[in-house]
């Protein structure tokens, strides 16, 4: 999966004499694909296309997987809810009566408490509110949950249960306003169904040993039915006819040690009256297992044939097996169903594939994966697992080789949180990873350091690696397990069991034997040679190294001493780093030499040849002194010169590789930054000289290995890594873009063609595209622009949409670095006027402070001449004086009022924009107060005779506040626009500030912008600081503002501010309903990003004269506590609910014909609030109070 364009000239890149680089970070995995310890899992269709998606409840988090086809194909992962403890048992409905279906779901409290939780569907898209608690049980053990309509009121309820109580929650209004309600005390099980006919729900329940049931009553007390057993060891309870007879019965699990049943309970009589138990199926004992393992029944007719069939699954079997009812309650003998799921944690039954029969939903709560059977035939014949999950749970290790013997390489890994090896099939040689990860063995525990290579010596690539058997013998184990050619690995060889601690392991031909050797790193400075015999059998260990107390950090192979055999390097913690010579070739690797005698955590090292001399020569990361650097081997023989550093930037770096980043013919050095967890490059001038660190990715996780290779066959070196938090990325290498492609953009003003005394012309969008990337930036304030390109065809445009009284000479330039480097290639434009047009443009935009009672408060006027030749005249600012005093302005006042300020402007030629800024006081309370509003408008003249009158003139609404955000985004135009104004420009403003605790060197804004716009239309209002923008690929925008010195908030709070202005057109082809979203990632320096809010616009239908009269609404009362009311004249269709900053919060689908609706707001805090009202004839929107 491609995930983010590395873009050209932002920070991702590095720009020198000589060349700059850039890469495509892609996931092969991540926490998208999978989640860790799934303990539940419900199959509904979350986003009302008619396929049934599936939620996982899992540690921490609401999973969504949307069904793309209704084939039991889904997208990647989506986290509905995240951000708490361990998550259980979710289950759906719809409990507002909206249309949608919510969710609710267990979540560990504090100490041994468990909550019952809610989330509304808010948009029946499964854009979902934060999850709320209902009620709170006081034990997490024997967690049980339904939903179903308690009292026969039309709407749904939940009934809860754990070891301490069971009680239910009454949905009291249909609207989601819930009262909890205790039914009983102690509680190992129960199941809720109407055995006695009457439309209420009953209860059966399991304490202690009995079995009992419980009638419920209209007025929601319970009344005693019976004791149906007194020996009730039961793991599981179902209600079904399973005799079809027209009342519900009771089946349930029974386990008694070794003894297994599933017992039926016959209401006999419709009335809740039990004949005694009797066992329909007798289930195969087990000799082991746990006791508190996952196990349960499930009642389905798998055949069609009208008679319910019994699933049982139990962990201490491994899985899930099916006994079919034939009729009159007679079943078959076992049918397994799957035998390879050995930490099962819930079944669930549901017909996934719409083909009219019911499927298996599986999870697998250690391994951490989820997947479905399919019922192939509708006769309950199931078919293999279909994974839908895959994880790569704290990879620690990846490596490359052709797997699948098809000519192209593949990726395999280990990742111990799952204990996993698997590989991932390259499936087309472009890097393309789209297929499910094969699983190579998820039975050997913590498996560490995977390699790809031939162990046996048929020509085929084996895996590698050792596992630390932590659960049962505390022992390590040394590992290959045999690839038949084609990815099918078949059989495991364990070639060495210890008690000592292994921490790394190396492979390489050390004695010149034609096969690969195992080399060990472990406990107590101990190094191990494994001589392979050639057919993956190995002789007895031979220990190498001297005894010692330190603990191994890494282990490489290489020749050191240049006498072309393979000699092994390690470092240790808190000492030395060594050499063992490789004496005979043949494997005698006693003779130790030491590089350094002491460096305190040398967490990595390296060998490479950097300074050019043919030797080797080594790296290292010196991770908690903060320092990367290199040993040079000074003779060729393995004799290293004092320690070089070569920068003290990187955080804790725990990795260090070298090859030729920028292909300039020398060694780069690239290791990680734990701070913000970058990914950084030091480039070399040939001679061990290393260039300040360049970043080569954004923020992607702790490092746990890195390699290269060529993964999509272009001829150049990708970059391969692991990432602790659960990813496999690849970044394709986009070569070196060591050419150039600049120019120079006037306008003719006297059409005579372009010459150097023509006017420049700033702020216009230059594109370049190979065919397969897109690069774009600005013109300068001299009209200049360059663009790195490598050894590919280019074609450069003007892509700023220029109106049509302009056009461009020439149209493009065809730019061919074909083989090329260092090379400059000219693209200057002419632009030509092709009449007289006047068209000028205002806007004004907000300070980067929000307006606050007491405080001064901004404004910047943006004006523009769009037109042709160049105009004069003045400007008109009006506002609220009132409740604001004016204090200040940049440029000189031409004339005041109590209201209003006049500037005069001369001269403005085309394309020239120009700012002045504002500055005004708000007045403090009573004058002004939160909430009030604050108008302000701007009007530029001459408009008689303007191409564009209506962007003469512009308006900005603002609201009072309390407090604000200082990173968000905005869109001056609100909410909505009409249609009739999809044609114009939607104006955005993005605000950051320094909250750190130092000046920010360098800042950068990443914006993608929504699909819906026209991304040839985007144009710069205004930058607070100087800067570049780079857009790749037409939708990823970077502001980039290198050596912006941003001071931090505690030091210089008004110089921490800064802000981008933007405006941009939607495409020709939106509609009434489209939504436009802008979300920005604001990174300063080495850090994580801070992601603002989302700035929304949707486009409505404006309302004509008669509609308006037509469609009068009344909201009340206003302000309200809890309740508001919609009286409306023309049917209402749908209510949705923003707080002030545009946030989603609830959507209210109204019944068909409804005129009023009201409007539930307890759950809201005290606030304003918009209510967005869509009737038949339109929407309006209108504000409110919660008090």
């Amino acid at each position: 999966m491609k995930k983010i364009l590395l873009a050209l000239i932002s920070c991702f890149c590095y720009l020198s004499a000589n060349a700059q680089v850039a890469y495509e970070q892609n996931v092969v995995i991540d926490d998208s694909y999978g989640t860790s310890n799934p303990q539940s899992i419900h199959a509904a269709d979350i986003d009302n296309d008619g396929f049934k998606d599936i939620l996982v409840a899992s540690y921490g988090e609401i999973i969504w997987r949307r069904s793309t086809d209704g084939q039991g194909n889904f997208e990647t992962e989506r986290r509905l809810i995240d951000d708490f403890v361990d998550a259980y048992t979710v289950r759906t409905g719809d409990f507002d009566n909206d249309g949608d279906l919510d969710v609710v779901f267990f979540m560990r409290g504090n100490g041994s408490t468990a909550n019952v939780m809610y989330s509304e569907n808010l948009d029946g898209a499964g854009n979902f509110a934060e999850a709320v608690a209902l009620a709170t049980t006081n034990s997490f053990f024997g967690l049980r949950l339904q939903v179903i309509d308690m009292n026969n009121d039309g709407d749904l309820d939940i009934i809860y249960g754990s070891t301490q109580n069971i009680s239910w929650i009454d949905n009291t209004d249909g609207q989601a306003n819930f009262t909890d309600n205790y039914l009983l005390a102690n509680n190992d099980g129960f199941i809720a169904v109407d055995v006695d006919g009457d439309n209420l729900v009953d209860i059966i329940r399991d304490n202690g040993y009995d079995l009992n049931a419980y009638k419920f009553n209209a007025d929601g007390t319970l009344g005693f039915f019976e004791t149906m057993n007194t020996f009730a060891l039961y793991q599981d309870y179902q209600a079904a006819d399973i005799d079809n007879d027209g009342d519900n019965d009771i089946l349930t699990l029974y386990i008694n040690g070794s003894s297994k049943r599933v017992h039926w309970f016959e209401n006999t009589d419709g009335m809740g009256t039990f004949a005694n138990r009797q066992t329909l199926i007798t289930l195969p004992t087990s000799s082991s297992g746990s006791a508190n393992s996952t196990k349960g029944i499930r009642l389905v007719d798998v055949d069609n044939n009208g008679h319910l069939d019994v699933i049982v699954y139990d962990a201490n079997q491994d899985g899930t097996t099916l006994y079919k009812n034939s009729g009159s309650l007679s079943f078959s003998n076992e049918i397994v169903i799957n035998t390879d799921v050995p930490s099962i944690s819930d079944v669930f039954v549901t017909d996934l594939n719409n083909d009219n029969t019911p499927d298996l939903l599986v999870t697998d709560f250690n391994f951490s994966e989820y997947f479905w059977y399919s019922n192939t035939d509708g006769l309950g014949n199931y078919s293999t697992r279909n994974p839908i999950s895959s994880t790569a749970l704290s990879a620690n290790h990846v490596d490359y080789a052709d797997i699948d013997g098809d000519g192209d390489l593949d990726l395999v890994s280990s990742s111990h949180g799952d204990n996993k090896v698997a590989w991932y099939e390259n499936t087309d040689g472009q890097g393309n990873f789209s297929n499910l990860q094969n699983i190579i063995s998820n039975t050997n525990e913590k498996p560490r350091n995977v390699f790809a290579v031939d162990m046996d010596g048929d020509t085929d690539n084996d895996v590698l690696f050792y596992s630390y058997l932590d659960s049962t013998t505390d022992e390590y184990q040394l590992i290959w397990i045999e690839n038949d050619g084609s990815g099918n690995f078949t059989q495991q060889h364990i070639f060495e069991t210890t008690m000592d601690d292994i921490i790394k392991i190396a492979y390489a031909d050390v004695d010149d034997d034609g096969d690969m050797d195992v080399i060990s790193g472990e406990e107590n400075s101990t190094l191990v040679l494994y001589k392979n015999n050639g057919d993956g059998t190995f002789a007895p260990r031979i220990v190498f190294s001297q005894p010692g107390t330190s603990y191994i950090l890494s282990l490489q192979v290489a020749d050191v001493d240049g006498d072309d055999d393979i000699d092994i390097l390690a470092s240790y913690n808190n000492n030395e780093i060594i050499w063992h010579e490789n004496t005979d070739g043949l494997g005698d690797l006693t003779t130790k030499h030491v590089i350094v005698e002491s460096m305190h955590y040398p967490a990595a090292i390296f060998a490479a040849d950097i300074d050019g001399d043919t030797d080797v020569d080594v790296l290292y990361a010196n991770r908690f002194y903060d320092e990367v650097g290199y040993f040079i081997n000074t003779d060729g023989q393995g004799t290293f010169d004092a320690p070089v550093i070569t920068s003290e930037i990187p955080q804790n770096p725990s990795i260090i590789y070298s090859l030729d980043v920028d292909e300039d013919g020398d060694m780069d050095m690239i290791t990680n930054s734990e701070e913000g967890q970058k990914f950084v490059w030091f480039p070399n001038d040939g001679n061990a000289n290393f260039g300040d660190p360049v970043e080569i990715t954004s923020f992607i996780g702790n490092i746990s290995r890195i390699t290269v290779a060529d993964l999509d066959e272009d001829g150049k070196v990708d970059l391969i890594t692991s990432i602790f938090t659960n990813e496999i990325l690849w970044f394709k290498n986009l070569g070196a873009f060591t050419n150039t492609i600049s120019g120079i953009v006037r306008l003719d003003a006297n059409a005579d063609g372009c010459d150097n005394t023509d006017a420049p012309i700033p702020s216009l969008l230059i594109t370049t595209d190979n065919g397969e990337n897109s690069f774009s930036t600005f013109t300068k304030a001299d009209g200049t622009f360059m663009l790195q390109a490598n050894k590919e065809i280019y074609t450069t445009q003007i892509t700023s949409s220029l109106p049509n009284y302009y056009t461009s000479s020439p149209l493009s330039y065809t730019n061919d670095f074909t083989g090329l480097s260092n090379t400059n290639q000219v693209a200057d434009f002419c632009i030509e006027a092709n009449q007289t047009i006047n068209d000028l443009s205002i806007v004004v935009y907000p300070s980067i402070d929000d307006p606050r009672p007491g405080f001064d408060t901004d404004y910047q006027i943006v004006y523009k001449n769009e037109g042709t030749v160049p105009l004069s005249g003045n400007i008109s600012f009006t506002f609220d004086d009132s409740k604001v005093q004016f204090l200040s302005a940049s440029e000189t006042v031409a004339t005041q009022t109590s209201n209003s300020l006049t500037f005069n402007y001369s001269g403005l030629n085309p394309f020239e924009t120009r700012t002045i800024n504002l500055e005004f006081n708000v007045f403090a309370p009573p004058t002004t107060n939160i909430d009030d509003i604050l108008l302000t408008s701007a009007t530029i003249n001459p408009v008689a005779g303007d191409e564009t009158e209506e962007n003469n003139s512009f308006q900005l609404e603002q609201t009072v506040i309390g407090s604000y955000d200082p990173n968000d985004i905005r869109v001056l135009e609100g909410e909505e626009i009409f249609i009739e104004d999809a044609d114009k420009y939607l104006h955005y403003i993005i605000r950051f500030q320094n909250t750190g605790t130092a000046s920010a060197i360098n800042v950068n804004v990443e914006n993608m912008l929504d699909d819906k716009f026209d991304w040839s239309t985007i144009q710069i209002e205004s930058l607070s600081h100087d800067g570049r923008v780079e857009i790749t690929n037409g939708n990823q925008v970077n502001f980039i503002f290198d050596n912006i010195n941003l001071p931090d908030s505690t030091s210089d709070e008004p110089n921490s501010h800064g802000y981008i202005a933007y405006r941009i057109k939607p495409k020709s082809n939106v509609v009434i309903g489209d939504i436009f979203l802008s979300t920005a990632d604001i990174f300063f320096d080495f850090n994580p990003p801070i992601t603002t809010n989302t700035a929304s616009t949707e486009i409505v239908a404006p309302l004509s004269v008669e509609e308006f009269n037509n469609n009068q609404l009344t909201v009340y009362p206003n302000p309200t506590k809890n309740i508001v009311t919609i009286n409306a004249t023309q049917q209402l269709e749908r209510v949705t609910i923003f707080d002030i900053n545009g946030k989603l919060l609830k959507t209210v689908v109204a019944k068909n014909g409804q005129l009023q609706m009201e409007i539930p707001l307890k759950q809201f805090s005290k606030g304003i609030y918009f209510l967005k009202i869509q009737t038949n004839l339109g929407t309006q929107t209108q504000k409110i109070i919660k008090q």
